[in-house]
Protein backbone atom coordinates (compact mmCIF):
# COMPACT_ATOMS: atom_id res chain seq x y z
CA UNK A 1 0.00 0.00 0.00
CA UNK A 2 0.94 3.75 -0.82
CA UNK A 3 -0.83 7.02 -0.80
CA UNK A 4 -4.35 6.29 0.76
CA UNK A 5 -7.08 9.06 1.05
CA UNK A 6 -8.16 10.88 4.38
CA UNK A 7 -11.06 7.78 4.87
CA UNK A 8 -8.06 5.17 4.55
CA UNK A 9 -5.57 7.62 6.66
CA UNK A 10 -8.30 7.41 9.84
CA UNK A 11 -8.52 3.90 9.96
CA UNK A 12 -4.70 2.60 9.96
CA UNK A 13 -4.28 5.67 12.43
CA UNK A 14 -7.23 4.04 14.24
CA UNK A 15 -5.36 0.41 13.89
CA UNK A 16 -1.89 1.99 15.49
CA UNK A 17 -1.23 0.65 19.14
CA UNK A 18 -2.29 3.66 21.55
CA UNK A 19 0.98 4.88 22.36
CA UNK A 20 1.81 5.68 18.68
CA UNK A 21 -1.62 7.84 18.40
CA UNK A 22 -0.16 11.16 18.96
CA UNK A 23 -2.92 14.06 18.38
CA UNK A 24 0.06 15.97 15.90
CA UNK A 25 -0.41 12.53 13.57
CA UNK A 26 -4.33 12.17 13.64
CA UNK A 27 -5.98 13.27 10.02
CA UNK A 28 -7.96 15.74 11.25
CA UNK A 29 -4.77 17.60 12.05
CA UNK A 30 -3.10 17.06 8.87
CA UNK A 31 -6.57 18.46 7.45
CA UNK A 32 -6.78 21.14 9.56
CA UNK A 33 -3.25 22.45 8.31
CA UNK A 34 -3.87 22.66 4.67
CA UNK A 35 -6.22 25.31 5.20
CA UNK A 36 -3.60 27.57 6.37
CA UNK A 37 -2.51 27.39 2.53
CA UNK A 38 -4.60 27.40 -0.83
CA UNK A 39 -1.72 25.58 -2.50
CA UNK A 40 -0.71 22.69 0.26
CA UNK A 41 -2.53 19.30 -0.08
CA UNK A 42 -2.32 16.57 2.37
CA UNK A 43 0.26 13.71 2.03
CA UNK A 44 -1.26 10.17 3.92
CA UNK A 45 1.63 7.34 3.62
CA UNK A 46 1.03 3.61 4.50
CA UNK A 47 3.40 0.79 4.10
CA UNK A 48 2.29 -2.79 5.48
CA UNK A 49 3.97 -5.90 5.66
CA UNK A 50 3.67 -9.12 7.95
CA UNK A 51 1.16 -7.67 9.90
CA UNK A 52 3.21 -4.18 10.52
CA UNK A 53 2.12 -0.59 9.63
CA UNK A 54 4.68 2.34 8.69
CA UNK A 55 2.20 5.72 8.56
CA UNK A 56 3.51 9.13 7.30
CA UNK A 57 1.32 12.19 7.27
CA UNK A 58 2.64 15.15 5.86
CA UNK A 59 1.50 18.52 3.72
CA UNK A 60 2.48 18.81 0.06
CA UNK A 61 3.17 21.96 -1.74
CA UNK A 62 4.41 23.04 -5.03
CA UNK A 63 7.94 24.56 -5.00
CA UNK A 64 8.03 28.24 -6.84
CA UNK A 65 8.78 28.12 -10.40
CA UNK A 66 9.34 24.61 -10.71
CA UNK A 67 7.10 21.00 -11.55
CA UNK A 68 8.27 20.23 -8.21
CA UNK A 69 7.07 19.25 -4.72
CA UNK A 70 8.35 18.99 -1.34
CA UNK A 71 6.72 17.76 1.99
CA UNK A 72 6.61 19.26 5.59
CA UNK A 73 5.24 18.02 8.79
CA UNK A 74 1.98 19.89 9.75
CA UNK A 75 2.62 22.97 11.69
CA UNK A 76 4.10 21.48 14.97
CA UNK A 77 4.89 17.83 15.00
CA UNK A 78 4.79 15.10 12.83
CA UNK A 79 6.99 12.22 11.32
CA UNK A 80 6.22 8.73 10.72
CA UNK A 81 5.58 6.19 13.16
CA UNK A 82 5.68 2.41 13.18
CA UNK A 83 4.21 -1.05 14.95
CA UNK A 84 7.41 -2.54 14.87
CA UNK A 85 11.55 -0.99 15.44
CA UNK A 86 12.57 -3.65 13.06
CA UNK A 87 15.47 -2.39 10.43
CA UNK A 88 14.54 -5.05 7.57
CA UNK A 89 10.75 -3.61 7.77
CA UNK A 90 11.62 -0.09 8.19
CA UNK A 91 14.12 -0.65 5.42
CA UNK A 92 11.70 -1.69 3.12
CA UNK A 93 9.26 0.99 4.13
CA UNK A 94 11.41 3.51 3.18
CA UNK A 95 12.18 2.17 -0.36
CA UNK A 96 8.54 2.16 -0.89
CA UNK A 97 8.29 6.13 0.17
CA UNK A 98 11.77 6.86 -1.97
CA UNK A 99 10.10 5.07 -4.56
CA UNK A 100 6.89 7.28 -4.32
CA UNK A 101 8.51 10.43 -3.88
CA UNK A 102 10.77 9.77 -7.11
CA UNK A 103 7.58 9.14 -9.07
CA UNK A 104 5.82 11.87 -7.96
CA UNK A 105 8.74 14.60 -7.93
CA UNK A 106 9.16 15.56 -4.06
CA UNK A 107 12.67 17.46 -4.05
CA UNK A 108 12.38 17.26 -0.21
CA UNK A 109 11.00 16.90 2.93
CA UNK A 110 11.06 18.61 6.55
CA UNK A 111 9.83 16.48 9.44
CA UNK A 112 9.33 17.99 13.23
CA UNK A 113 9.71 14.72 15.22
CA UNK A 114 8.28 14.67 18.35
CA UNK A 115 10.17 15.02 21.52
CA UNK A 116 8.34 12.77 23.74
CA UNK A 117 7.65 9.68 21.42
CA UNK A 118 10.94 10.31 19.79
CA UNK A 119 10.01 9.04 16.41
CA UNK A 120 13.01 9.91 14.39
CA UNK A 121 13.61 6.19 14.63
CA UNK A 122 11.34 5.03 12.29
CA UNK A 123 12.54 8.01 9.94
CA UNK A 124 15.75 7.58 7.55
CA UNK A 125 15.82 11.54 6.90
CA UNK A 126 19.12 13.41 8.54
CA UNK A 127 18.27 14.25 12.20
CA UNK A 128 19.32 16.57 14.13
CA UNK A 129 18.55 18.38 17.70
CA UNK A 130 16.83 21.77 17.29
CA UNK A 131 15.84 23.01 20.67
CA UNK A 132 14.27 21.88 24.31
CA UNK A 133 11.20 21.36 25.11
CA UNK A 134 9.23 20.84 28.29
CA UNK A 135 6.80 18.41 29.74
CA UNK A 136 4.27 17.60 32.82
CA UNK A 137 5.09 14.48 34.28
CA UNK A 138 1.22 13.57 35.32
CA UNK A 139 2.05 10.25 37.17
CA UNK A 140 2.52 12.17 40.37
CA UNK A 141 0.20 12.18 43.00
CA UNK A 142 0.28 16.29 43.42
CA UNK A 143 0.80 18.24 40.26
CA UNK A 144 0.83 21.57 41.67
CA UNK A 145 3.68 20.06 44.32
CA UNK A 146 6.27 20.45 41.24
CA UNK A 147 5.28 23.69 40.07
CA UNK A 148 7.90 26.74 41.16
CA UNK A 149 7.03 28.39 44.27
CA UNK A 150 5.69 31.50 42.69
CA UNK A 151 3.78 29.58 40.25
CA UNK A 152 1.98 28.30 43.11
CA UNK A 153 1.25 31.50 44.83
CA UNK A 154 -0.20 32.85 41.31
CA UNK A 155 -2.30 29.96 40.69
CA UNK A 156 -3.82 30.21 43.92
CA UNK A 157 -4.58 33.54 43.76
CA UNK A 158 -6.26 33.41 40.28
CA UNK A 159 -8.85 30.88 42.03
CA UNK A 160 -8.86 33.01 44.94
CA UNK A 161 -9.60 36.48 42.21
CA UNK A 162 -12.49 34.04 40.70
CA UNK A 163 -10.86 32.46 37.51
CA UNK A 164 -12.44 29.39 36.50
CA UNK A 165 -11.98 27.20 33.78
CA UNK A 166 -13.94 25.29 31.57
CA UNK A 167 -13.74 23.13 28.45
CA UNK A 168 -15.41 23.13 25.36
CA UNK A 169 -15.94 21.92 21.13
CA UNK A 170 -18.73 24.43 20.59
CA UNK A 171 -18.62 26.68 17.19
CA UNK A 172 -19.19 29.92 19.48
CA UNK A 173 -15.95 28.95 21.85
CA UNK A 174 -13.74 28.32 19.01
CA UNK A 175 -14.66 31.68 17.57
CA UNK A 176 -13.85 33.28 21.13
CA UNK A 177 -10.65 31.55 21.34
CA UNK A 178 -9.46 32.10 17.11
CA UNK A 179 -10.71 36.23 18.02
CA UNK A 180 -8.64 36.23 21.57
CA UNK A 181 -5.58 34.43 19.85
CA UNK A 182 -5.26 36.37 16.78
CA UNK A 183 -5.33 39.50 19.39
CA UNK A 184 -2.33 38.14 21.42
CA UNK A 185 -0.29 37.49 18.24
CA UNK A 186 -0.70 41.17 17.21
CA UNK A 187 -0.24 42.45 20.26
CA UNK A 188 3.52 40.67 20.83
CA UNK A 189 3.92 41.58 17.17
CA UNK A 190 4.23 37.89 15.99
CA UNK A 191 5.76 37.32 12.69
CA UNK A 192 3.20 36.06 10.29
CA UNK A 193 3.70 32.05 10.60
CA UNK A 194 2.03 32.68 13.86
CA UNK A 195 -1.86 33.98 11.93
CA UNK A 196 -4.02 31.48 11.09
CA UNK A 197 -7.16 31.44 9.03
CA UNK A 198 -10.60 30.73 10.31
CA UNK A 199 -10.68 27.40 8.59
CA UNK A 200 -7.48 26.31 10.49
CA UNK A 201 -9.27 26.50 14.01
CA UNK A 202 -12.48 24.93 12.60
CA UNK A 203 -10.66 22.65 10.99
CA UNK A 204 -8.97 21.70 14.77
CA UNK A 205 -12.59 21.27 15.58
CA UNK A 206 -13.02 17.84 13.77
CA UNK A 207 -10.28 16.57 15.49
CA UNK A 208 -11.80 13.98 17.83
CA UNK A 209 -9.33 14.48 20.63
CA UNK A 210 -9.69 18.15 20.95
CA UNK A 211 -9.84 20.38 24.33
CA UNK A 212 -10.39 23.94 24.02
CA UNK A 213 -9.69 25.44 27.81
CA UNK A 214 -11.65 28.72 28.62
CA UNK A 215 -10.27 30.71 31.38
CA UNK A 216 -13.30 32.90 32.60
CA UNK A 217 -13.84 35.86 35.12
CA UNK A 218 -16.69 38.08 35.64
CA UNK A 219 -18.76 35.89 32.83
CA UNK A 220 -15.91 36.74 30.17
CA UNK A 221 -13.04 34.88 28.55
CA UNK A 222 -9.52 36.37 30.10
CA UNK A 223 -7.45 33.03 28.05
CA UNK A 224 -7.75 30.46 26.15
CA UNK A 225 -5.95 27.50 25.25
CA UNK A 226 -6.27 24.42 22.63
CA UNK A 227 -5.05 20.91 24.05
CA UNK A 228 -5.11 18.24 21.84
CA UNK A 229 -5.06 14.28 23.63
CA UNK A 230 -3.87 10.99 22.14
CA UNK A 231 -0.65 8.34 23.03
CA UNK A 232 -1.10 9.03 26.91
CA UNK A 233 -0.63 13.00 26.55
CA UNK A 234 -2.05 16.29 26.46
CA UNK A 235 0.03 18.61 23.87
CA UNK A 236 -0.43 22.06 24.74
CA UNK A 237 -1.04 23.84 21.45
CA UNK A 238 -2.38 27.51 20.67
CA UNK A 239 -2.82 29.91 23.58
CA UNK A 240 -3.95 33.36 23.90
CA UNK A 241 -4.53 35.68 26.25
CA UNK A 242 -6.19 39.26 26.91
CA UNK A 243 -4.71 41.87 29.21
CA UNK A 244 -6.56 40.97 32.01
CA UNK A 245 -6.25 38.03 31.61
CA UNK A 246 -2.28 38.61 32.03
CA UNK A 247 -2.78 40.35 35.34
CA UNK A 248 -4.72 37.90 36.69
CA UNK A 249 -2.26 35.03 35.64
CA UNK A 250 -5.05 33.25 33.86
CA UNK A 251 -2.95 31.29 31.76
CA UNK A 252 -1.47 29.83 34.45
CA UNK A 253 -3.98 28.83 35.77
CA UNK A 254 -5.22 27.18 32.62
CA UNK A 255 -2.02 25.29 32.39
CA UNK A 256 -2.16 23.62 35.96
CA UNK A 257 -5.68 23.39 35.29
CA UNK A 258 -5.48 21.47 32.16
CA UNK A 259 -2.43 19.15 33.79
CA UNK A 260 -4.84 17.90 36.34
CA UNK A 261 -7.67 17.47 33.94
CA UNK A 262 -5.58 15.73 31.58
CA UNK A 263 -4.17 13.21 34.89
CA UNK A 264 -7.75 12.45 36.09
CA UNK A 265 -8.40 11.30 32.62
CA UNK A 266 -5.44 9.03 32.85
CA UNK A 267 -2.74 10.47 30.64
CA UNK A 268 0.89 10.46 31.88
CA UNK A 269 2.08 13.71 30.70
CA UNK A 270 1.27 17.31 29.35
CA UNK A 271 3.09 18.17 26.63
CA UNK A 272 4.42 22.18 27.06
CA UNK A 273 6.58 22.25 23.92
CA UNK A 274 9.47 24.68 23.88
CA UNK A 275 10.08 28.50 23.01
CA UNK A 276 10.22 30.57 19.83
CA UNK A 277 13.69 29.84 19.32
CA UNK A 278 16.56 27.55 20.37
CA UNK A 279 18.26 29.76 22.95
CA UNK A 280 17.59 28.34 26.73
CA UNK A 281 16.89 32.11 28.04
CA UNK A 282 13.74 32.78 25.63
CA UNK A 283 11.28 33.76 27.42
CA UNK A 284 8.32 31.43 26.25
CA UNK A 285 10.27 28.41 27.42
CA UNK A 286 10.97 30.30 30.41
CA UNK A 287 7.80 30.48 31.58
CA UNK A 288 7.01 27.26 30.18
CA UNK A 289 9.81 25.78 32.80
CA UNK A 290 8.19 27.39 35.69
CA UNK A 291 5.72 23.81 35.39
CA UNK A 292 8.31 21.16 35.38
CA UNK A 293 11.78 20.31 35.52
CA UNK A 294 10.95 17.64 32.90
CA UNK A 295 12.81 18.31 29.32
CA UNK A 296 12.71 16.54 26.13
CA UNK A 297 14.63 16.97 22.89
CA UNK A 298 12.71 18.91 19.70
CA UNK A 299 14.80 17.15 16.61
CA UNK A 300 13.75 17.93 12.99
CA UNK A 301 14.51 15.82 9.94
CA UNK A 302 15.97 16.83 6.20
CA UNK A 303 15.84 14.81 3.43
CA UNK A 304 16.66 15.97 -0.15
CA UNK A 305 15.18 13.80 -2.96
CA UNK A 306 16.67 15.20 -5.70
CA UNK A 307 20.02 16.48 -4.79
CA UNK A 308 20.78 17.81 -8.32
CA UNK A 309 17.48 19.90 -8.62
CA UNK A 310 17.86 20.98 -5.01
CA UNK A 311 21.71 22.06 -5.75
CA UNK A 312 20.63 23.73 -8.49
CA UNK A 313 17.97 26.14 -6.70
CA UNK A 314 20.44 26.36 -3.70
CA UNK A 315 22.67 27.98 -6.13
CA UNK A 316 20.58 30.18 -8.16
CA UNK A 317 18.49 31.65 -4.73
CA UNK A 318 22.35 32.16 -3.04
CA UNK A 319 23.21 33.95 -5.89
CA UNK A 320 20.24 36.35 -5.90
CA UNK A 321 20.11 36.60 -2.15
CA UNK A 322 23.74 37.16 -1.57
CA UNK A 323 23.34 34.83 1.76
CA UNK A 324 23.70 31.20 2.09
CA UNK A 325 20.09 29.87 3.17
CA UNK A 326 19.69 28.37 6.44
CA UNK A 327 16.48 26.18 6.21
CA UNK A 328 15.75 23.31 3.66
CA UNK A 329 12.93 24.41 2.26
CA UNK A 330 14.39 28.14 1.50
CA UNK A 331 12.47 29.04 -1.26
CA UNK A 332 9.02 29.28 0.65
CA UNK A 333 10.10 33.26 1.40
CA UNK A 334 12.82 34.77 3.61
CA UNK A 335 13.53 33.17 6.50
CA UNK A 336 12.21 34.25 9.77
CA UNK A 337 14.38 34.53 12.83
CA UNK A 338 14.54 31.64 15.33
CA UNK A 339 12.13 29.40 12.47
CA UNK A 340 13.20 25.67 12.35
CA UNK A 341 12.34 24.81 8.90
Amino acid sequence: MSLVDSVQARRAFASLPDDLRLPCLEPAYVLADVCRDDAAVPVFFVYRKGGETWYHPLVRRPVPGTDLFDLESAYGYGGPVATTDDPGFLAEADAAWQDWCGKNRILAEFIRFHPLLENQRFSMAESQENRTTVWIDLTRPDIRAGLQPRLRTAVRKAEKDGVTVRYSREENDLRIFAAQYTETMARIGASADYFFPMAYFQGLLAHPELRLGLAEHNGRTVAAAMFLAGAGLWEYHLCGVSPTGQQLGAVKLLICHAAETARAEGMRRLHLGGGTDDAMDNPLLYFKAKFSSARAAFRIGRRVHRPEDYAALLRDWTRRHGVSPSRLLFYHGQPEPGRSS
